[in-house]
């Protein structure tokens, strides 16, 4: 490899990459963006090194700042001394990289740690965990969220996600007969055969696969899980418990469900139109009931992250917990239809929005969430509807 000149005006790139120096311990979307930005700066100037192979090289070769004439280092004579180097460097690369639950609060979860972490051991454990709580609590964001700090990293590359709907069979979703020009009726796998198959096929077991089911319960669980329903126990994920599959032939070896399969729900309870979850199957899944939060943390987020006035989302936390007592004081309604707080959670932006514009963003959200939401609950109830508006209407008519 030829070494890149530095011209004699230059200071060393040892000393211009100073400034880039990482911290001990980085998200992986923040090595990713100093990846970006310092793929930008060698694009600035045609003296640069072109790639960042041809950058560690003149790195390598450039005396270190304030050292002055510097030796380069002896090259480890022990293959084996270089191997573990680099064995531990890669390590340390990996724990700094890590997805855990505190990306998860800084992403914008309003759930303690300690309770997340407490999700998480529960889902590793039980293999399977079901979501549900209110509309607007999260449940979609927070099953991807876990999913990342399960498997230890932000990417989707091992996540197979499905929604489930009334249309959806077993045919869809495990296994089952599809239409082949020059064969006739074949045999062809769902998405849940493929993540079994991908995650049987590691050669590591620690690496995770995660099946993500959105709004579990709008098909029929039961029926389109068929016998894997049985297969999903955690203590059947072994070979000795493996079954033959509905559309399996006499030559087809049995399946069981690797264990490094997971598997993860979101279930709204407030879907009227929605059948209650299978008593089998909900025997086999962890639940996980997320609930509106309005506290400080969202207040905080809100304010600092979203540039929303705090004075006026203190008011809306406010009313529109007073509107979920008159929700969770309804017979026909309760806590499961109380309004979450992604109702009332905006993009983040980096300039701040004055109080009457803050006032005026939550009128729009009263007007086209809200208010078509509350008129669902209450469509025989006139007066109920208009004690609940009227409080929300407190907040951006001023």
């Amino acid at each position: 490899m030829e070494t890149v000149s530095e011209s004699p005006d230059q200071e060393p790139i040892s000393t211009r990459m100073a400034w880039s120096k990482l911290p001990r311990s980085i998200t992986g979307r923040e090595y990713i963006d100093v990846c970006n930005n310092v793929r930008a700066w060698l694009a600035e100037d045609a003296s640069l090194p072109a790639t960042f192979p041809e950058l560690s090289d003149s790195a390598y070769l450039a005396p270190a700042a304030g050292d002055g004439d510097v030796e380069p280092e002896e090259t480890p004579s022990s293959p084996t001394a270089q191997s573990a180097d680099n064995a531990g460097s890669s390590e340390a690369v990996e724990a700094a990289i890590k997805y855990t639950v505190a990306d998860i609060v800084d992403a914008g979860c309003f759930i303690p740690e300690d309770d997340l972490e407490a999700i998480l051991t529960r889902w590793r454990e039980k293999k399977n965990l079901i979501l549900q709580g209110p509309p607007g609590t999260g449940k979609t964001w927070l099953a991807r969220k876990l999913a990342y700090a399960l498997i230890g990293t932000d990417s989707d590359e091992t996540i197979t996600a499905q929604q489930f709907h009334p249309s959806t069979s077993y045919e869809d979703f495990v296994q089952g007969l599809r239409p082949d020009a020059e064969r006739g009726l074949v045999v062809q796998d769902g998405p849940f055969m493929d993540a079994i198959y991908a995650a049987a096929g590691e050669e590591d077991e620690k690496t995770k696969h995660v099946v993500l089911i959105e709004e579990i319960n709008r098909g029929n669980p039961a029926q389109i899980f068929g016998e894997m329903l049985t297969l999903l126990e955690a203590d059947k994920r072994n070979s000795g418990s493996a079954l033959k599959l509905l559309y399996a032939s006499g030559d087809d070896d049995a399946i069981h469900v690797p264990p490094n399969l997971y598997v993860i729900g979101t279930m709204n309870q407030a879907d009227r139109s929605l059948a209650m979850v299978d008593m089998a199957l909900r025997r086999r899944f962890g639940f996980a009931t997320l609930k509106p939060s309005l506290g400080g943390e969202w207040l905080q987020y809100c304010a600092s992250k979203c540039g929303r006035d705090e004075a006026v989302l203190t008011q809306i936390a406010e009313q529109i917990t007073a509107v979920n007592a008159l929700i969770e004081d309804d017979v026909n309604l309760g806590s499961a239809y109380c309004i979450g707080h992604s109702f009332v959670t905006p993009g983040r932006r980096s300039s701040p929005l004055s109080a009457d514009e803050t006032r005026a963003w939550f009128g729009q959200v009263v007007e086209t969430d809200l208010q078509p939401l509350l008129e669902e609950y209450w469509y025989d109830e006139p007066d109920r509807l208009k004690e609940a508006l009227a409080l929300l209407n407190e907040v951006h008519v001023q």
